[in-house]
């Protein structure tokens, strides 16, 4: 009803927002998945409570990404300063993850997005040991509208932004 009509979820999760999620998504199952910049977190109970997952014990998640007809895919990002950093997919809905390009302790990844137009193609941003942004890399070189096209997509506008990795993946 476009926003309309309104219900309580649950009383008892008062007071649990002590982290804002960066990115989240809402499975069709009821289901919520969120990368919280710290951790990603599952609740099966519409946001009562809330577990991390195990996987992402030892580092920061920064963004969550999920594939656009099939919501099993999903890609997430890891940002922790001074750990080995990248990029994730998991194909079973967030239950196991497994990396899908090199950790790289020079890399805080903050942002990731699966292209509109081809949910092969992956757009991810972050700062690199400059602190500025990283190289470009398509695994290689990227052409200029690739890039302003990533920027848009990632929600970042200015010419500043760097857009750390565009990958194609199955």
């Amino acid at each position: 009803d476009r926003g309309q009509t309104w219900r309580w979820m649950c009383p008892e999760g008062m007071g649990i927002g002590a982290w804002r999620p960066e990115r989240y998504s809402w499975m069709s199952g009821g289901a919520l998945l969120a990368a919280t910049g710290s951790a990603l977190v599952r609740s099966a109970d519409g946001g009562c409570s809330w577990a991390a997952h195990p996987f992402f014990k030892d580092t920061w998640v920064t963004s969550l990404a999920v594939h656009p007809t099939d919501e099993r895919i999903m890609y997430a990002t890891t940002g922790r300063p001074s750990v080995g950093n990248g990029i994730y997919r998991s194909d079973d809905g967030g239950e196991t993850w497994r990396v899908i390009l090199p950790l790289d302790p020079a890399v805080q990844y903050s942002a990731i997005r699966v292209a509109p137009s081809d949910p092969r193609r992956l757009y991810a941003s972050g700062q690199g040991p400059d602190g500025d942004g990283a190289d470009v890399g398509h695994l290689g070189a990227v052409e200029q509208p690739a890039v302003v096209l990533a920027r848009r997509i990632l929600g970042h506008g200015t010419a500043r932004t760097r857009v750390v990795r565009v990958v194609d993946h199955l």
